[in-house]
């Protein structure tokens, strides 16, 4: 799991939304699917040390409502998805792009013409 896939959770994200960010859960709480464990667990093969984080996400039925463990979570975490913006740019900085003009006005690349059918044949 990648701290980009981290950053992109929102609370009252659904539990679809939460699985196709991260992908499925290592393990669920058998007794309600209100808490998913996401373990990240990684053993180097030059020097064998080892990494392990944890995420743990917790739903109120079917929205997200807290993200905790060991990545970094987003500031914008607590700003629903429907009440996000945009980034906006200075309009007056945009310049249109176009392209050079080509020059003559005939084609690339030529075409190949397809012989006449002989009959009978």
């Amino acid at each position: 799991m990648e701290p980009i896939q981290v950053e992109k959770l929102r609370i009252n994200m659904t539990k679809e939304q939460a699985e196709f960010i991260l992908g499925r859960p290592v393990l669920r709480d058998s007794f309600a699917d209100n808490v998913w464990y996401y373990v990240y667990h990684f053993k180097s093969g030059r020097d064998a040390s080892i990494i392990h984080k944890e995420l743990i996400l917790r739903f109120d039925g079917d929205l997200l409502i807290s993200a905790t463990g060991d990545y970094e979570i987003n500031a914008d975490f607590n700003t629903p998805l429907e009440l996000s913006e945009l980034p906006t740019s200075n309009k007056s900085e945009l310049i249109p792009q176009v392209p050079a003009g080509r020059g003559e006005p005939k084609p690339l690349v030529e075409e190949n013409k397809a012989l006449p059918l002989k009959e009978g044949k």
